[in-house]
């Protein structure tokens, strides 16, 4: 799922978005496990569906640069194990 270098994939994103958007698959990708648990709480409701499915597309339709600036650059951390995370740079 994720490269050598730890990056998030948006194709990645888009396909989870997709077929796992309905329990926040694509937000615990990201990195946003408070959203993803919001969606996995409300995953016996449509709004999580619906929402997957608006997202993918604007996933889909984000520049790449974009895409990495939003999803990397904002959090650092993001795709790192813990003991990487701590590590100073």
């Amino acid at each position: 799922m994720k490269t050598q270098d730890n990056e998030i994939k948006q194709s990645t994103a888009v396909l989870l978005a997709l077929f796992t958007g309905f329990v926040g698959g694509h937000r615990f990708y990201l990195g946003q496990k408070k959203i993803g648990y919001l969606f996995l709480g409300f995953s016996w409701t449509l709004i999580p569906l619906l929402s997957s499915l608006i997202e993918a597309v604007i996933l889909y339709r984000m520049p790449q640069q974009v895409f990495k600036e939003k999803y990397r650059e904002g959090n650092p951390n993001i795709g790192l194990t813990k003991d990487e995370a701590k590590k100073p740079s």
